[in-house]
């Protein structure tokens, strides 16, 4: 699996910040969604995990990225309604994601493979269904996954 130390591999996006939703205590790589929340004591817009209405629905696609603020890695999950460092892609950016393990389910990932945002936890699966958007292409295999696992992917914008 990939060996980047750092979300946004190569990328001309948008680099934001915010505050996690109380509750919240996401790893980098985990695919967020801004809540409809007011904003933070400090002005910050809120976010929280991927919740939308079923996986694959079309949004914007804003990532989470490595607590730079605490000097933290890309395997250091945030702390509960921490301040948050974000990154929104746009089209061709190398990024890394978190593969989501669905345990008893073959979830190989094959380099091009297609992969949706799952619903609820904000993690990347294998394109199920009809999908309004499939927004990665696996840059590298995964084969036999038995944990959640950073995936090398490029943003596709659709």
């Amino acid at each position: 699996m990939s060996s980047y130390g750092t979300i946004v591999v190569k990328g001309n996006g948008h680099f934001i910040e915010g505050t996690l939703k109380t509750g919240s205590t996401p790893k980098p790589g985990t695919l967020m969604i801004m809540t409809s929340d007011a904003k933070d004591g400090s002005g910050n817009f809120t976010y929280k995990p991927w919740d939308g209405a079923l996986d694959g629905e079309r949004d914007e696609v804003i990532i989470l990225r490595e607590n730079e603020g605490l000097g933290k890695t890309v395997t250091d999950a945030y702390a509960d309604s921490e301040h948050c460092y974000l990154y929104i892609p746009m089209p061709g950016d190398e990024v890394q994601v978190l593969f989501g393990n669905a345990a008893g389910t073959a979830d190989d990932v094959a380099i091009g493979d297609k992969l949706i945002i799952d619903d609820g936890t904000g993690k990347v699966i294998p394109t199920t269904g009809s999908p309004e958007m499939e927004p990665f292409k696996a840059l590298e295999a995964y084969v036999d996954p038995t944990a959640d696992q950073l995936l090398h992917c490029r943003f596709t914008g659709h």
